[in-house]
């Protein structure tokens, strides 16, 4: 048996002597004491479960990622979880263009945490050619019209998922540009 804490020890005191007080009252005085004794005992174990129950706000960077506990939906960041077991959580974190994030928290009683992090841009692979090799390309990204990769063809990138521009030149020709998505 699991020792008992200090609101278990006082519940137990009082029943003994609640038991002692009822037993010298006639029966016919004894429902209203004992309807009182049950509300109370409802309190208390309310209180007990509102110290193994905790919650958890999750916040995320971008905002809008949905939740998902097992195969169920739970919402979007920032989201709060309220009403749950003390203990490890496990969620993961679902957003279009991002990796799938597969997260544990710490879940205290009694307490409300919060866990936040960024979520990581999903990757993709880019083949970057031309009809003659040694062309030089250079790639931008739409979303942020920030040059991500330079060089000479033909290479092969890792980048993250999104639309991107990607232009050639070669010498004594005009700049050929085209617009690819990477996913």
């Amino acid at each position: 048996a699991l020792p008992l804490d200090a609101s278990e020890q006082a519940v137990a005191a009082f029943q003994i002597r609640f038991g002692a007080i009822l037993a010298q009252l006639p029966l016919g005085e004894q429902g209203p004491l004992q309807t009182a004794w049950q509300e109370r005992r409802q309190q208390i174990e309310r209180s007990r479960a509102a110290r193994t129950l905790g919650s958890l706000e999750i916040k995320s960077n971008p905002s809008g990622a949905e939740v998902w506990v097992g195969a169920e939906r739970r919402g979007t960041t920032p989201l709060l979880l309220a009403d749950l077991p003390a203990g490890r959580f496990a969620f993961e974190l679902r957003a279009p263009g991002y990796a799938v994030q597969k997260v544990e928290a710490d879940v205290e009683g009694g307490r409300a945490a919060v866990w936040q992090g960024a979520l990581v841009r999903a990757r993709g692979s880019l083949r970057v050619e031309s009809n003659t090799s040694g062309d030089a390309f250079e790639v931008v990204s739409v979303a942020t019209a920030g040059v991500v990769a330079r060089g000479v063809t033909p290479q092969d990138l890792t980048l993250p998922e999104g639309e991107y521009r990607v232009s050639f030149e070669r010498a004594g020709h005009r700049t050929i540009e085209q617009r690819v998505e990477v996913g």
